[in-house]
């Protein structure tokens, strides 16, 4: 968020960006029927990242979007991912008169991403060494696997140390992932032809 904010603030646009993320869960039922207590009725744009969560369950997704309809401030609703349903759902919901952008899965730029285990510090891989890498893709590919092999593995994000004793239901994922997701979100909202109305 800080850097959108920056950016925002250059034209005058005061960004503020809160991460409301509840660990393992679906978007709905709970989630969806709890809206305004959890995001509250000032919202200008939702994101739906529930696919691992909601799975093959399409209708958690219509509940979600259609109550995120109910917000007095009219959200855009980003949509990452998931299944061509949900992509069918975000169409209606735009001919409906509501602002959904549905974005394709990203899982495909991971092809893209150099893989730290061919570009160590005693070998160069097209010029470029792991020390060379941004902190959000350093160690997230080795030997071809995202997260999970070889040296990769051993720098996944996890609870501890940052929190102290037992942290239950975490998983210690790659934090750069979900840094580049935020990343692509955030140019789509700079360059998307669409014009967001800020009071």
């Amino acid at each position: 968020g800080e850097t959108a904010k920056k950016v925002f603030e250059s034209v005058g646009i005061d960004f503020i960006s809160e991460n409301r993320a509840m660990g393992n869960y679906r978007s709905a039922p709970e989630i969806a029927l709890c809206m305004d207590a959890i995001f509250g009725y000032d919202v200008d744009i939702l994101l739906w990242d529930f696919a691992l969560t909601d799975g093959r369950n399409v209708e958690y997704f219509n509940l979600w979007s259609n109550r995120a309809g109910l917000i007095p401030t009219m959200p855009t609703l980003f949509v990452y991912g998931g299944r061509d349903e949900r992509k069918a759902i975000s169409e209606e919901l735009q001919q409906r008169g509501m602002s959904s952008v549905y974005v394709p899965d990203l899982n495909e730029l991971r092809k893209f991403l150099p893989d730290s285990s061919s570009s160590s510090s005693s070998g160069e891989f097209n010029n470029i060494t792991v020390d060379d890498l941004p902190r959000g893709v350093k160690w997230y590919m080795c030997d071809g696997h995202v997260e999970r092999s070889g040296r990769c593995d051993e720098f996944k994000w996890a609870t501890n140390p940052p929190c102290t004793g037992e942290v239950r239901s975490q998983k210690n994922y790659h934090n750069g992932w979900y840094a580049m997701t935020i990343y692509l979100l955030f140019l789509l909202l700079c360059h998307a032809p669409f014009v967001l109305i800020w009071e």
